[in-house]
């Protein structure tokens, strides 16, 4: 009787898993104040997060298990000792003797009696958590309990997703239910306790499984009730999921002049948002679940919004950027129609430039004045700011026409007197050059006269002078046709020029052939021996003897040009009589040794370090001993081949490395 009363006073009023939301088993105790009864209906409504339901749940069975241990099993405990001590020995330590004694059969009873209460307390505890659970499904016969969960509607990886997920809350919950086998498997049996001599089995009060089929429909039932609960919030989820794409839009590709499209574009934004914003309250109360939207609208809402703020904020820069661009061109305009012209070309630039400045500048600049004026319409259309300074500005180029066709009409009566100034000064530059068009004739009247040979050198300077004022002539004639053909004027004949170049062509030829032979023959005759390039110098010579034949064809019947070039042809020919000598000693195998061994035969006291050329070994007759010459060449392009092969098989040789057996 006593355990019976202990169990109902101590045990039955509480229930593993928690149904009335109050905080702690204190909570539950009765009273008669108002306080207790007003706390009491505040729990009953109190919706919990997630995580904070756990908590509470787990704290709740810590308490059911102290409370199962402390205040029934060690309170039967205690009271079994203290009324059987004196009758029954508790520490008898012979096994068989003790399962023969009436004391095994009392315990015995008591923990059969234990385990039927606590076998009960475990199908009451879970029958009220399933009747709790099913309590949420809606139903004609009864009300809704308040919502006991909170969900909220966040974004994961560009979704919009429940927190916690469904299958995470699903799982917790389950454990809760298996919470009950932890609790009966925390009470072991009086009887092991009590007579702790003879080695009894520890078994459990009461041995529930997880698997156990009482546990296995409770979290069952669970796990269909809260699927079924999680409709609701799901159907939300997927209401606002249609707006997802929000959060990956990026605003990129738009182009600020397509006014329309971007028109269409931002309203499409705004319209998201809007719709977003009144597309759920904040709070929506489902069966066992409330659902917070307020993160998942400001998310998505203020994401649409910033969207559209970027297409205007573009458009709005555009605007800023094109006005400044229109201003510029126009003042750019303004200040070229009222420039003054340097020169002829820059004048007849400036003449086109203002006849066709309607089409270059006038109608472009004005259809992208309107084009900004539907820019900034279509900004007001949204309330979008934008600077008054920027719509005064846009607005100012519309008076920009008329003063430019005043700057045209001032600038046209300015050019006149600028063009007539321009045409006197052509005329001037004419007639200088019809001056200089007679002196060039003198020049070239002077040369066709010219028969000396020996005076090429002399001459030079004023033969290629001549040159050079034909060349510019050609220059300033080309200037004179392109500025009359800008005033319109009838182009001049300068057809003269054009003979006289013609025919100071051949003459310059000759005189150019003679001059530089004769440099070059001063410098093979007097520069150093070792410098000179003998192929070179055979070539040339070969080159310009053939080059004198033909222009003595050339002058045939012109006494002092043919007499100028036969010169020319038979000073090339007597130095060809060097080139014997020039082949021989010009070349990398005659080496220093190889001159002394020379100058020992010739019988010339000669230096090579005070520089030896040509002419010296002219002077001494170096022709004569010609055969001397090529003799010592030939050795010496001997000795040098072989000493070229030798160093080339060194050079094979060197890597390879010879070993001895």
């Amino acid at each position: 009787t006593a355990v019976w009363r202990r169990y109902f006073e101590e045990v039955s009023r509480h229930e593993i898993l928690d149904t009335t939301r109050c905080h702690a088993i204190k909570d539950k105790v009765p009273s008669a104040t108002s306080a207790a009864e007003k706390q009491a209906s505040l729990a009953a409504d109190k919706v919990f997060l997630p995580d904070l339901f756990i908590e509470h749940m787990e704290e709740h069975r810590k308490d059911v298990t102290v409370t199962l241990e402390r205040h029934w099993r060690d309170y039967i405990v205690s009271e079994v000792l203290d009324k059987m001590s004196e009758t029954h020995n508790f520490f008898v330590d012979n096994h068989q003797k003790y399962l023969r004694l009436p004391l095994h059969r009392i315990l015995r009873k008591f923990d059969l009696i234990l385990s039927a209460q606590m076998r009960w307390f475990a199908k009451t505890s879970v029958d009220s958590w399933v009747n709790f659970v099913r309590s949420f499904v809606p139903s004609i016969d009864r009300c809704l309990p308040p919502p006991l969960l909170t969900l909220n509607l966040t974004v994961k990886m560009g979704k919009v997703v429940l927190a916690p997920p469904p299958d995470e809350l699903i799982s917790r919950l389950l454990e809760l239910v298996d919470a009950v086998a932890r609790v009966t498997s925390a009470l072991s049996c009086l009887e092991y306790e009590l007579v702790p001599f003879c080695n009894l089995p520890q078994n459990l009060m009461y041995d529930m499984s997880f698997t156990a089929p009482l546990l296995e429909q409770a979290k069952e039932t669970t796990r269909e009730v809260v699927l079924q609960c999680l409709e609701g919030p799901q159907r939300i989820q997927e209401m606002y999921q249609r707006y997802a794409y929000l959060l990956s839009e990026k605003v990129t590709d738009i182009n600020p002049l397509k006014v329309d499209l971007v028109r269409e574009r931002t309203d499409a934004y705004m319209r998201a948002g809007m719709e977003i914003e009144k597309l759920t309250t904040t709070v929506i109360k489902f069966p066992l679940f409330e659902l917070h939207c307020t993160e998942i609208i400001g998310m998505l809402s203020d994401q649409a919004y910033r969207l559209a703020n970027t297409c205007l904020q573009t458009v709005r820069e555009n605007v800023h950027e094109r006005t400044d661009t229109v201003l510029h061109e126009w003042n750019e305009t303004h200040e070229r129609v009222l420039s003054n012209p340097d020169d002829e070309e820059e004048l007849a630039r400036l003449k086109q430039f203002m006849a066709d400045i309607t089409q270059l500048k006038t109608k472009p600049l004005i259809a992208t004045t309107r084009e900004i004026h539907t820019q900034i319409d279509m900004l007001a259309e949204f309330s979008y700011p934008v600077e008054n300074e920027v719509v005064e500005r846009a607005f100012s180029s519309f008076a920009w026409p008329l003063q430019i066709q005043i700057d045209v009409a001032d600038s046209e009566r300015s050019l006149d007197s600028q063009k007539q100034r321009f045409m006197d000064k052509l005329e001037g530059e004419k007639a200088e050059f019809n001056r200089d068009m007679h002196r060039y004739q003198d020049d070239l009247d002077w040369v066709k006269t010219l028969s000396d040979y020996t005076s090429a050198v002399k001459w030079a300077n004023k033969i290629y002078k001549l040159r050079e004022d034909l060349d510019r002539a050609k220059e300033r004639v080309a200037s004179f046709v392109e500025r009359e053909k800008l005033f319109g004027m009838e182009v001049s004949d300068y057809s003269e020029l054009d003979v006289m170049i013609e025919g100071y062509e051949p003459y310059f030829k000759l005189w150019t052939a003679a001059i530089e032979f004769k440099h070059s023959e001063d410098e093979w005759l007097n520069g150093m021996l070792s410098k000179l390039n003998a192929s070179e110098i055979e070539h040339m010579v070969d080159e310009q003897f053939r080059e004198s034949i033909k222009t003595i064809k050339q002058f045939e019947g012109q006494e002092s040009p043919q007499s100028v070039a036969l010169a020319l042809k038979n000073n090339i020919a007597q130095f060809q009589k060097n080139l014997p000598v020039i082949r021989a000693l010009c070349q990398e195998a005659f080496e220093n040794r190889h001159f002394y061994r020379l100058f020992e035969e010739v019988e010339w006291d000669g230096d090579i370090d005070d520089g030896l050329n040509l002419q010296q070994l002219l002077d001494i007759g170096i022709i004569d001993s010609i055969d001397i010459v090529e003799r010592i060449s030939a050795e010496a392009q001997k000795q040098h081949g072989l000493k070229t092969a030798l160093a080339a098989m060194k050079r094979e040789w060197k890597p390879m490395e010879f070993s001895v057996a």
